[in-house]
């Protein structure tokens, strides 16, 4: 399903909002879970390449050492390593802002997202909002993305 968001990953925007929250433990199963999510689909866009990458500048890991997916058999106890709220919230919304960045959120990725809000304890419903809100997050980055970009162009136009 492509919901036609205009989100560009390779610039510092929205990727990765909350990261900091998480601690060290979290931060690398954050990366392997958003790792095995990128290529839950048989796919691994640029988009989702510069996001990565820019996940991986905030946790200040260097891009190399990104690591290689997991086998699909860890992901439930690599979500179980998320104890608080806070960090369960920052693994869904960073995972749903992935799922937009080639602007094409497919039924394996609301799987993946589905099976961690489950194991997290976490309504269908707070999923579904979480989502709402990563969009409208989005969309407004997005524009005022965009509305500074014509300003800058314009200014160079004087």
């Amino acid at each position: 399903m492509s919901f036609g968001i205009l989100y560009r990953t390779e610039r510092e925007d929205l990727s990765n909002v909350f990261l900091h929250y998480l601690n060290e433990r979290e931060r690398e199963a954050f990366l392997l879970l958003a790792r095995d999510f990128v290529e839950v689909d048989g796919a691994y866009t640029q988009d989702e390449m510069n996001m990565m990458e820019s996940f991986a500048r905030e946790l200040g890991v260097a891009t190399k050492e990104i690591p290689s997916r997991p086998d699909p058999s860890e992901r439930e106890s690599l979500f179980r390593i998320f104890s608080s709220r806070t960090a369960r919230s920052t693994v869904l919304l960073e995972l749903l802002a992935l799922a937009y960045a080639d602007q094409n959120f497919c039924e394996k990725e609301r799987s993946f997202l589905e099976a961690g809000a489950k194991i997290f304890d976490l309504e269908e419903e707070e999923l579904r909002l979480m989502e709402d809100w990563v969009v409208r997050q989005l969309a407004l980055y997005n524009e005022a993305y965009f509305s500074w970009m014509r300003a800058e162009s314009s200014a160079k136009n004087v």
